[in-house]
């Protein structure tokens, strides 16, 4: 990426929009701005440490959309959403088997876009202006998928796109109690997939090796003797195995004499 991208000229406009929110956000100077030939929507792409803002060399936008595009990389950068989705790939790796692992890997690029939309479209003013950037880069836009180290502004995703507007549109119109409802499901979710990490499914099995001295007492193969002491003393095959205090772990139908 870094190596086919064009380093922004430091008078450029991009790169003086770029320094202004820097200025806002101390700390976050291992940024890049680069221009890409071909490239369809912004993005940010990482490598090792080190940031790069990608934004596509025909990019016509506002001034203000501008600002909007990359406030909202810079917040992707700042919450680490990289490190995140390569996080979760990881996990999806290992617990294969855990099928909300997908669902939360599909779901993983519209929880971080939500997450700085509502930022962003802080006021009704500002939800108009951001909704009018999404759509004008959108349609700007063929780009559907990315690798875990890009995050892409917007995609040709339709779905994607439609829920972020559905939920921008709505999150000034939205009660106390309308929240709640919306948030249950995701708390449930969330307690679902958390729990699911302290019960793992095993088969049973015994080894060769093990097999020879393993053993299960049955009704007809073993009974106890109880003494005056209220203990029991277990007899398998007729060979006395073990005395205990309780029946309890034993068969119920074990035969006591």
């Amino acid at each position: 990426m870094q190596t086919h991208g064009k380093s922004v000229d430091p008078n450029d406009i991009r790169q003086f929009t770029l320094n202004r929110i820097l200025k806002e956000e101390p700390g976050k100077r291992c940024i890049s701005l680069l221009s890409l030939s071909g490239l369809q929507t912004p993005m940010v792409y990482r490598r090792g440490l080190q940031y790069w803002i990608v934004l596509p060399e025909n990019l016509d936008v506002s001034e203000r959309d501008l600002f909007f595009i990359l406030k909202h990389e810079l917040s992707h950068i700042r919450h680490h959403d990289l490190t995140l989705k390569t996080v979760i790939s990881v996990l999806c790796m290992f617990y294969w088997w855990n099928p909300l692992n997908y669902f939360l890997k599909r779901n993983t690029s519209l929880l971080l876009e939500l997450r700085i939309d509502r930022v962003l479209a802080s006021s009704p003013d500002a939800t108009a202006a951001y909704l009018k950037c999404l759509l004008k880069v959108a349609q700007q836009s063929t780009l559907s998928t990315a690798s875990p180290n890009t995050i892409a502004f917007c995609s040709s995703n339709h779905s994607l796109l439609t829920r972020r507007f559905e939920l921008l549109m709505q999150q000034n119109q939205r009660s106390v109690r309308s929240s709640l409802k919306k948030m249950f499901p995701v708390l449930i979710s969330a307690a679902l997939y958390v729990g699911s990490f302290f019960f793992i499914l095993e088969p049973h099995y015994i080894s060769p090796e093990d097999e020879e001295y393993t053993f299960q007492l049955t009704s007809k193969n073993s009974y106890a003797i109880k003494n005056a002491d209220g203990t029991y003393d277990i007899y398998l095959f007729d060979n006395y195995l073990e005395t205990v205090n309780s029946l309890e772990y034993y068969p119920e139908d074990l035969p006591i004499y």
